[in-house]
């Protein structure tokens, strides 16, 4: 599996894919690279070359993006030699739980805050 994900300068932002690839690994999959769309390295293209020459027979690419748009269109291209390419997040009812407690989590300060 290829875990990609739009990229990012800041290196946390990086490390926080790397970390979900490897969480992946324990559950199953053979390998699982992290790729970015931009501003980091591997591509979308080279980490599925890379899962071809360690023999993987199968290459799936996970978008790990909420919505189409240019970089999730640039995943797909470098998919483009994998066998299965799965849809961008989108509206998952996982996605839009995780909003609303963000929602709630930032509203209580502010409210508490003016008095309310």
């Amino acid at each position: 599996v290829v875990l990609a994900s739009a990229g990012s300068t800041d290196p946390e932002a990086i490390a926080v894919i790397a970390e979900i690839a490897r969480e992946w690994r324990h559950t199953g999959w053979c390998a699982v690279r992290p790729a970015f769309a931009s501003a980091s390295l591997p591509r979308t293209e080279d980490a599925v070359r890379e899962l071809r020459e360690l023999g993987c027979e199968r290459v799936a690419v996970a978008p790990y993006v909420l919505a189409p748009g240019f970089l999730p269109d640039r995943i797909a291209r470098g998919a483009a030699e994998a066998d299965v390419l799965a849809d961008v997040l989108g509206a998952a009812p996982e996605v839009a739980r995780v909003l609303l407690e963000r929602y709630e989590a930032a509203r209580v300060p502010v409210l508490a805050a003016v008095g309310a």
